[in-house]
């Protein structure tokens, strides 16, 4: 009878830890995070009303194999939740498209480009910056960053120029309008009804010989070697766009002495403007 009486104890035992190993599986988050926080695991099991029925050795013993089961769950799982790789390979192809740009003559800004926006700052013309899509994109940063560093232009999407805003433009604006292909149908039909308004008409393109590369005064340079993402998702471009940008940034920055206290003049909020201040005083900065 004794030893009938401890089977019957021992297979009892052990369905209560294999109950309590599934019950801490569903629940293993609320469980970890309250051991974690040093409440005890027969805390835990107290408050969850676990333990009511089986005692709190039980418990225990299931909160440990429970949380071996999961850790091994985790373990096993991961890494088919993780990346395939895809994430490095892009950015290895981003690095590369960059090198062969920086390398072949792909990224490069021409003198004309670079005179007529000094000369529309010199003059009191308004820069404008324009695009579609991806290019449109990069080409509101630029407008941003012209602004943040000394040369005040504004967006305007390649769509709206034909909808009234042409009659934003006068004559020594200058327009930047960007487009990986060279050949925006709204951009292109835009281009003869700025040319009338005397403005110049700039370009980012990835070809030189293109519609708008051709219509331009003044070119720059961003053309990708590399295959895009799925062979048709703006990425490569937009990177080597974006390289153009700071390249063009940093050439007007050059050329018009503009200093750091400028730009923190310009940038008085964000982390930007609280370690300007911090650094220099604000009566500096002013």
């Amino acid at each position: 009878f004794s030893i009938f009486f401890f089977f019957l104890s021992f297979c009892f035992y052990f369905s209560c830890c294999v109950s309590h190993v599934f019950f801490f599986f569903f629940q293993a988050e609320d469980g970890i995070r309250d051991a974690q926080e040093s409440r005890g695991l027969g805390d835990v099991y107290k408050r969850q009303g676990i333990n009511a029925e089986y005692g709190e050795q039980p418990a225990r013993m299931a909160a440990v194999v429970g949380g071996l089961v999961l850790m091994h769950f985790r373990m096993t799982m991961r890494p088919m939740c993780m990346s395939t790789g895809a994430f490095q390979r892009s950015l290895e192809a981003d690095a590369a498209a960059m090198v062969a740009a920086s390398q072949s003559g792909g990224a490069m800004v021409d003198r004309e480009f670079l005179g007529a926006l000094l000369d529309c700052k010199a003059h009191g013309g308004r820069v404008f910056t324009t695009g579609l899509g991806k290019s449109g994109a990069v080409a509101q940063r630029l407008a941003i960053s012209l602004s943040s560093t000394g040369t005040p232009a504004q967006f305007v999407h390649g769509a709206e120029w034909l909808h009234g805003d042409l009659g934003a433009l006068r004559a020594g604006d200058a327009v930047i309008a960007f487009s990986n292909s060279g050949s925006s149908p709204e951009i292109e039909r835009a281009i003869p009804h700025m040319q009338a308004r005397s403005a110049k008409l700039l370009s980012v393109v990835g070809k030189r010989d293109s519609p708008l590369g051709r219509a331009s005064h003044g070119c720059a340079i961003a053309t990708v070697a590399h295959e895009e993402l799925l062979q048709k998702v703006p990425s490569r471009s937009v990177i080597v766009q974006e390289a153009v940008v700071n390249g063009i940034l940093s050439e007007l920055v050059e050329h018009q002495g503009f200093r750091l206290k400028d730009f923190e003049f310009n940038h008085p909020g964000g982390s930007i403007g609280q370690a300007s201040t911090k650094s220099r005083g604000l009566d500096e900065c002013l």
